[in-house]
């Protein structure tokens, strides 16, 4: 969504910026991640997790594949 893309380009490559438009809950998954994955910047996690649940934990999206589910929308496969 529009948000992704506000993610990135309030962050310019480094840390999350408090401006970014990313829910205070979160930025806490945000920071999970990162220590997970550390090659991965925040903004582009945060954007991923913007476009592909919204920033639900809990969202889910049917498909052949058995489905996707969490804030990243992995397959079930995965």
């Amino acid at each position: 969504g529009g948000s992704a893309l506000a993610c990135i380009e309030t962050s310019a490559g480094g840390a999350l910026a408090d401006t970014a438009p990313v829910p205070a809950e979160a930025r806490a998954w945000v920071s999970e991640a990162k220590a997970a994955c550390p090659d991965l910047p925040e903004a582009w996690i945060a954007a991923v997790m913007d476009q592909e649940s919204g920033f639900r934990p809990d969202a889910h999206a049917d498909d052949v594949n058995g489905g996707t589910w969490g804030l990243f929308q992995f397959n079930a496969t995965v």
